[in-house]
């Protein structure tokens, strides 16, 4: 929802099958499980950089952050405020304008 945030919160033990089959780019052969899914295809919503800041992702059993939202460059990368830690996936996975237009080698923002 517009207008909504994450500001110092602890997400743990999250990330089992969510059912999304995205076109995201996250590595190859992997699922769309992650502790928090982003995005709304339907709508093309493109969360603000401060949608979750200050904030500990860990124990998931998928990714950090999994980012279903297009967006041209990427972004926003919502990492990079946070912390993440022994999370079976990346922290982030990289959003895409278009399917197919994923970055060289990953589906994962950097680390």
């Amino acid at each position: 929802m517009a207008g909504s945030r994450l500001d110092n919160v602890v997400i743990e033990y999250a990330g089992a099958d969510n059912g999304i089959s995205s076109a995201n780019c996250r590595p190859t052969g992997t699922q769309d499980d992650a502790a928090l899914t982003v995005g709304d295809f339907s709508d093309q919503y493109v969360p603000p950089v401060d949608l979750i800041t200050n904030s500990f992702i860990r124990y998931s059993k998928g990714f950090g952050i999994n980012a279903i939202w297009h967006s041209a460059g990427f972004a926003p990368d919502l990492a990079s405020t946070n912390t993440f830690s022994a999370n079976a996936g990346c922290n982030q996975t990289w959003n895409s304008l278009t399917s197919g237009s994923c970055p060289t080698g990953g589906g994962c923002q950097p680390q």
